[in-house]
């Protein structure tokens, strides 16, 4: 999900249509096989679960760290990785995030 940013859309109609693509942007989204969903700029309740995870991060992750240089931060990063998707349960399911995706594909038939 993107706001309207210069480096995703150059232009659109008042409707919110499209109409010019940054050319960069638009190829490397047809390059990795991107779905793109455009909100409104400053329109934070379009896209209030990406809003509230990205917080989420910054408050759990980097406000909680000090880094010494790139390769400390992405040390901290995969550890942190692991602290919340295998060893603590989510506040909101109560249920460790790996165990849940081990259910969720195991009820898919995978």
């Amino acid at each position: 999900m993107f706001d309207r940013p210069t480096t995703v859309a150059l232009k659109w109609t008042k409707s919110g249509e499209v109409t010019e693509w940054n050319p960069l942007f638009a190829g490397v989204a047809l390059d990795l096989g991107l779905g793109i969903e455009l909100c409104w700029p400053a329109s934070p309740e379009q896209k209030g679960s990406i809003e509230h995870l990205v917080g989420w991060i910054k408050g759990s992750f980097f406000k909680q760290r000090r880094f010494l240089d790139d390769a400390d931060l992405l040390a901290q990063l995969a550890e942190w990785h692991t602290e919340v998707n295998t060893q603590c349960p989510s506040r909101a399911t109560r249920v460790i995030p790996r165990s849940d995706l081990r259910t969720s594909a195991r009820d898919c038939g995978r």
